[in-house]
C-alpha cells in the first residue's frame, strides 16, 4: 500500500485558544485530511516550569510528540471516513507523557559501540574520527529524527576537536531541493517538509470456513444492534444474497459477480430510520443520504471515529464494483481502491482477489459488531 504522506500547514500560528497548536495535512490516495494538535496550556505551562524550556525547546519537543500521536493514529487505522474532515488530537497532563523522552534528540545516523557514540555520517577526515556523544549530538543541527524530512538523504558532519562541536556542511534531497545545513528540514520551516508513513503490516490469516463466518457475523451484528438498540442494522434474505458467497471463483466474470453481492450487501448497512432520525440532526441526515455514510456518521458520534477504518474499507469494496474492470480514466481509482483492500494489481489471481475481498467485508463487520458491543458494556 501507498505511504501515507504528512505535510505541515504553515499558515496556522503554534498558539490556539486552548493552547499551542499544530496543524498538518495527511494524505494517501484519494484521502486527504487535516489533523490538529492541540496541546493543553496547563500542560505546557508545568513543562516550562519543571524543564525550564526556552521558546524553541518547547516548540522541538511538542512537534516531536505531535507527529508521534499522528504516526500512532495512523497505525491504528483511526483516520476519518470523509476527506478534509479534521481529525483533532489533544495531548493533556493525563496524557502520561514523560518529558525527558522527547527532550533528549534522536538522531536515526547514530550507532554505539562499547566504547561510546559514532555519527554515521562523518566526512572521512573529520576530526574527532566519527567520534561523538548524546550533548554533543543534541547541539548538532540536524533536526531529530522523529520529524525529520523524508527527503533528506546523505547529509555529512564534521567536527571541531577543540571546541568538540559536530555540524551538518550538507547534504542530497529527493526533491531537488537544497537543504543547506539541514537545520530547517522539520514542520514549520520548510514548506517542502513532508514526511511519509507506511503503517507496519499485520499478517492476515484468511479462514479455510470464511463463507460462514460471514454468515455468522451478519447474525451477530444483528444480534448486537439489537442488544444495543433495539433494532436490526442489516436486513437480508440469506438464501438469496449469501448463497453466492459460498464457492470458487476463477474467472473474471465470477469475480465481478461476487464483488456485486457483496457491495449490495453494503448497501443494506444502515440502522433503522427512526433511529437515524432521533439520534442524528437533520443536517447530519441532508449531508449523509447514503446508507453507509449514515452509518459512519452514527458510530462516529458514539464512538469518536473508531470506526473509520472498518467504514473505509467498506466504501472501497463498493467502489471496486462500480470502477471495475477499469477503462479509460479509471485506472487510477482501481488502483487506489485494490491498495486499500491489499489486492495486487492487474489481477491475475481471481481466487485469492475474492478471498481478499471477503475477508475484508467479514473482518469489517466484525469490528464494528465489536464496536457496538462496547457502547452496551
Amino acid at each position: 500500500m501507498k505511504p501515507y504522506s504528512i505535510t505541515y500547514n504553515l499558515e496556522l500560528g503554534p498558539n490556539g485558544e486552548w493552547g499551542p497548536n499544530f496543524l498538518f495535512i495527511v494524505k494517501r490516495g484519494q484521502l486527504q485530511f487535516p489533523v490538529a494538535v492541540d496541546f493543553s496550556r496547563m500542560l505546557v505551562t508545568k513543562w516550562e516550569r519543571i524543564g525550564h524550556l526556552n521558546e524553541k525547546e518547547l516548540e522541538q519537543i511538542t512537534l516531536r510528540i505531535g507527529v508521534e500521536r499522528i504516526l500512532k493514529m495512523l497505525a491504528a487505522g483511526d483516520v476519518p471516513q470523509e476527506t478534509e474532515k479534521t481529525k483533532r488530537i489533544f495531548v493533556t497532563p493525563d496524557n502520561g507523557i514523560e518529558l525527558d523522552t522527547y527532550r533528549q534528540k534522536a538522531c536515526k545516523f547514530q550507532s554505539s559501540i562499547s566504547a561510546g557514540l559514532i555519527c554515521e555520517i562523518a566526512v572521512k577526515d573529520d576530526e574527532l574520527n566519527s567520534e561523538t556523544c548524546q550533548p554533543i549530538c543534541d547541539e548538532c543541527g540536524i533536526p531529530d529524527s522523529r520529524v525529520l524530512c523524508s527527503h533528506l538523504s546523505h547529509p555529512e558532519s564534521y567536527s571541531s576537536a577543540p571546541s568538540r562541536k559536530r555540524m551538518i556542511s550538507g547534504g542530497l534531497c529527493e526533491r531537488n531541493e537544497d537543504p543547506g545545513d539541514t537545520t530547517n528540514c522539520w514542520p514549520r520551516h520548510n514548506r517542502c517538509w513532508e514526511l511519509l508513513y507506511k503503517p507496519p503490516e499485520v499478517a492476515k490469516q484468511i479462514p479455510s470456513d470464511l463463507s460462514e463466518r460471514v454468515v455468522d457475523e451478519i447474525d451477530f451484528l444483528n444480534l448486537a444492534f439489537i442488544k444495543v438498540y433495539e433494532s436490526k442494522i442489516l436486513d437480508v434474505p440469506l438464501a438469496g444474497s449469501i448463497g453466492s458467497l459460498y464457492g470458487s471463483c476463477s474467472t473474471r466474470e465470477e469475480f465481478i459477480f461476487k464483488v456485486q453481492v457483496v457491495a449490495d450487501l453494503i448497501n443494506k448497512l444502515s440502522p433503522p430510520k427512526d433511529l437515524l432520525k432521533r439520534k442524528l440532526s437533520k443536517d447530519e441526515l441532508k449531508k449523509n443520504k447514503k446508507g453507509l455514510d449514515q452509518l459512519g456518521v452514527f458510530l462516529d458520534k458514539f464512538f469518536s471515529g473508531s470506526s473509520s477504518s472498518s467504514i473505509c474499507s467498506l466504501k472501497a469494496i463498493k467502489r471496486v464494483r462500480n470502477d471495475f474492470p477499469a477503462h479509460s480514466g479509471t485506472e487510477k481509482k482501481v488502483l487506489e481502491e485494490f491498495e486499500i483492500l491489499d489486492i495486487p494489481y492487474p489481477v491475475f489471481d481471481y481466487q485469492k482477489s475474492w478471498e481478499r475481498v471477503l475477508f475484508v467485508f467479514w473482518s469489517s463487520l466484525r469490528d464494528l459488531r465489536r464496536l457496538i458491543m462496547s457502547g452496551a458494556e
